[in-house]
């Protein structure tokens, strides 16, 4: 065996757990590996400018946890490339504070379906659909006009959905989404 043969046969081996790695990743692995540090940087996270509430500030995340099968759709029409990411996320054991209105509010246990919808066109879109099929368990404190006031947004879960949907894209408009598509 000569000395490239050689080379070669150690190139493959080394490059052979990396394959395998590599191989074994799916969308759940991605996700899962995502969500195991992502309640700990929520915590202490901020907000601002949420409408009608001002800033909220993120101070606990119990638990964050994949609930369902992570689905990743591409479809194209009118040579326009659209990805559809779907997850759906189990949440317990929520501290959000609301300085701006002296209120906190916890939160028992939720789901989120999110589904992020990406589309390649000459003037690319993202789109996020945040549904909340459970909401339990929702708590308000502070004192009690602006518990009053801010408790009938905490506890609808159709009007927390809309309001992380509307914070989620007025932040992404901010991002250059054709850069995403060199």
């Amino acid at each position: 065996m000569n000395c490239k043969h050689v080379f070669v046969v150690f190139v493959v081996i080394a490059l052979l757990p990396i394959s395998i790695q590599c191989h074994g990743s799916t969308a759940d692995s991605i996700v899962d590996s995502i969500l195991d540090s992502f309640s700990v940087d929520l915590a202490n996270f901020s907000i601002p400018d949420v409408p009608n509430l001002g800033k909220v500030e993120i101070i606990d995340v119990g638990s964050l946890i994949r609930a369902c099968p992570t689905t990743i759709n591409e479809t194209a029409e009118d040579e326009i490339l659209t990805l559809i990411v779907s997850a759906c996320l189990n949440v317990s054991g929520t501290v959000i504070n609301m300085p701006d209105k002296s209120v906190s509010a916890s939160v028992g246990q939720a789901k989120f379906d999110v589904t992020l919808t990406i589309s390649k066109a000459p003037e690319p879109t993202i789109e996020v659909t945040i549904s909340i099929p459970v909401w339990k368990s929702v708590k308000v404190h502070g004192s009690f006009w602006f518990t009053l006031f801010v408790s009938p947004f905490l506890q609808s879960p159709t009007i927390v959905s809309f309001l992380l949907e509307s914070v989620i894209e007025s932040s992404l408009q901010k991002v250059k989404l054709e850069h995403l598509f060199i």
